[in-house]
């Protein structure tokens, strides 16, 4: 578990504090959404899981393990694997197996493990037919899978994706929501997912909303995305379908606002009629 007591962070030179008193625990085999407006904190907290940011006040735990111990650090960073939002920045190599291949060398791994690893990882993100592919020729998508495979390798037990398909097209959105389902599902990893993307935060389990660096509210997923008030003051526009129930109920209708899926709601209309 990743567990965040009292922590606060202010960057050298800041105004105020990135992030104010957070606590905050992380269970295993559970996805976490956060959400809030820019500049909320979302991207600090995001760093101060995987020990690049270690809090001016307070603690965190990963698994026991305090970040603000400097010994640590390197397995903090193994147990918690951080993906950024833009793909292309995070290529070391010129193919697609040697920067998978990057962070098991960096462990000293003997080569054979390293390439059972990166076998292993491509195929997860069922992406080992691109094993000899230099990364540029890959789709947005493509590559995005190859960045969750090189975190993969690296053998985590927790996956932060700050933002993870901010930077995608429609296909490329739904195939890394795909295999975030898979990872949760069939290898128990603890997904926290930094998105404004509500399809994205549909498969979250619970929902953090940050708010000028603080906690402003945290529950279910499907208690908070049926709020579309608390969507909008988190800078979120809200799902198509809770409008549409927002708009049934102001006719005259009786929907219940946590209803998330077109099924659910013809059910509940069936039922109604």
């Amino acid at each position: 578990m990743i567990s965040i007591r009292n922590a606060s962070y202010c960057y050298p030179q800041g105004e105020r504090p990135a992030l104010r008193n957070i606590n905050l625990d992380i269970r295993e085999n559970e996805i976490l959404g956060i959400i809030g407006r820019n500049a909320s904190g979302k991207s600090t907290l995001a760093r101060l899981l995987n020990g690049v940011v270690i809090p001016s006040t307070g603690q965190v735990e990963i698994d026991g393990l305090s970040s603000a111990i400097p010994e640590n650090r390197g397995l903090i960073k193994q147990k918690v694997a951080l993906l950024l939002a833009e793909p292309d920045n995070q290529f070391v190599s010129n193919l697609v197996e040697e920067d998978v291949a990057f962070g098991p060398e960096n462990l000293g791994l003997a080569p054979s493990e390293i390439r059972r690893r990166v076998d292993t990882a491509l195929q997860m993100v069922s992406m080992e037919d691109y094993a000899k592919y230099p990364p540029y020729l890959l789709s947005g998508g493509q590559k995005q899978r190859v960045c969750i495979a090189g975190l993969l390798a690296m053998r985590p037990k927790y996956m932060v994706l700050d933002e993870p398909t901010a930077m995608l097209d429609p296909q490329g959105k739904k195939e890394v929501r795909k295999i975030l389902g898979e990872l949760k599902e069939q290898e128990g990893l603890s997904i926290i997912i930094i998105s404004h993307d509500l399809e994205e935060l549909l498969q979250a389990d619970r929902l953090v909303w940050l708010e000028q660096g603080q906690i402003k509210l945290q529950d279910s997923s499907r208690n908070l995305l049926a709020r579309v008030d608390v969507l909008r003051n988190a800078g979120l526009g809200g799902l198509e379908i809770s409008r549409l129930i927002e708009q049934l109920n102001m006719a005259g209708y009786d929907i219940p606002s946590d209803i998330l899926s077109p099924s659910e709601l013809v059910e509940e209309l069936c039922r109604l009629r």
